[in-house]
């Protein structure tokens, strides 16, 4: 089991997790927590994204890493996170990530942009 945690690029996502309804356009990031059951359709002509599948435990030890004291698997700000800046970061550390960049860069960018988004 993962996190599903992504932004779409282009287009509008309408997905559910568990009961509630959901939309996602540019923008936004959804997150989908480890075993939650979630399903996706896409608005009109379709979406297109980009995704990261992280296990729990590497979040963990994220969340870990950066405060100094044991936590549990975390927690998002929601399903769907409403910040245009933070998303723009994912989308460029997803990008450099996709390029081959720097591996010590992106592992920093994932890492920040991930630590803003954990409630």
């Amino acid at each position: 089991e993962s996190y599903v945690i992504g932004a779409v690029v282009g287009g509008v996502n309408d997905y559910r997790i568990s009961c509630s309804q959901l939309r996602e356009g540019p923008g936004e990031l959804c997150i989908v927590h480890p075993g939650e059951v979630h399903d996706a359709v896409p608005e009109g002509d379709g979406y297109s994204y980009r995704m990261i599948y992280p296990k729990p435990s590497l979040l963990q030890n994220i969340v870990e890493m950066a405060t100094g004291r044991r936590a549990n698997a975390p927690q998002f700000n929601g399903p769907v996170i409403k910040d245009e800046l933070i998303a723009a970061r994912f989308l460029r550390a997803h990008e450099a990530l996709e390029a081959g960049a720097e591996p010590l860069g992106v592992d920093e960018a994932l890492t920040s942009v991930l630590l803003d988004m954990i409630d």
